[in-house]
């Protein structure tokens, strides 16, 4: 009885641990900005976005899949994480408008790649598409999230209710679960620091040197080999 009492105690303080100051932590984070989906965007994702895929797509690997496009479902603004956020600041905005539009390109119903559209020389026009079929159907399940684009670091994820929830293989080696901000924002920033910063390379640069220290030490103290008839061998 004792032990179960001792355990139940330590799972709420357990859980108070992981959502008491997320909790808290995210009462005080800046808000997240708006979404927006400009008409001229809107136009081109309707008039111009689908002639270009198939012009792009002309004698590729992805031109029996782009045949099937029949047009554009969703439209989503594109945000990404914003530094403050991968800096581990608590009250820091999550995301930050990136400036361009994903859609997802559908195949009838079935929702088969993304194309993203952006604003170049003053104007919007398409910019790229990818045919993926995970990511469109991830964002075609997103109604009022955000699409997080990210880095192969970080990877990409949906936003919503303060929860982010991978959408493709670089998020996924990070969690394959939807992770509430207070234990992503650790995780995602332990994530881009790794390669982003110094640090790693001067702990490779360290163990390499040590190493070298290590091969040197052992050659020293490996016994010479002589032949049988050098001088130093006669004498002894």
């Amino acid at each position: 009885m004792r032990r179960r009492l001792f355990a139940a105690i330590a799972l709420l303080l357990a859980l108070a641990t992981v959502f008491g100051p997320g909790c808290a932590a995210d009462a005080g984070r800046q808000p997240t900005p708006p979404q927006s989906v400009p008409a001229d965007v809107t136009d081109v994702f309707a008039t111009d976005l689908l002639p270009w895929v198939l012009d792009a797509a002309d004698g590729g690997k992805d031109a029996d899949a782009v045949a099937r496009i029949t047009g554009v479902g969703q439209v989503h603004e594109v945000f990404g994480l914003t530094p403050e956020f991968l800096d581990g600041d608590a009250d820091a905005a999550v995301v930050r408008s990136l400036g361009h539009w994903s859609g997802v390109l559908v195949a009838g119903s079935d929702p088969v790649g993304v194309a993203t559209v952006d604003r170049t020389s003053g104007r919007y026009a398409p910019a790229t598409f990818a045919m993926s079929a995970d990511m469109a159907a991830a964002l075609a399940r997103t109604d009022h999230g955000y699409f997080v684009e990210g880095s192969p670091r970080t990877g990409s994820w949906i936003l919503a209710d303060g929860v982010l929830t991978p959408v493709d293989s670089w998020a996924l080696r990070l969690s394959t679960q939807p992770l509430a901000l207070a234990a992503a924002q650790p995780l995602l920033a332990r994530s881009a620091d790794w390669v982003g910063s110094p640090v790693p390379a001067l702990m490779l640069a360290g163990v390499g040197l040590l190493l070298a220290a290590l091969v040197a030490l052992a050659i020293r103290a490996r016994p010479v080999q002589r032949p049988p008839h050098s001088p130093r061998a006669a004498n002894t």
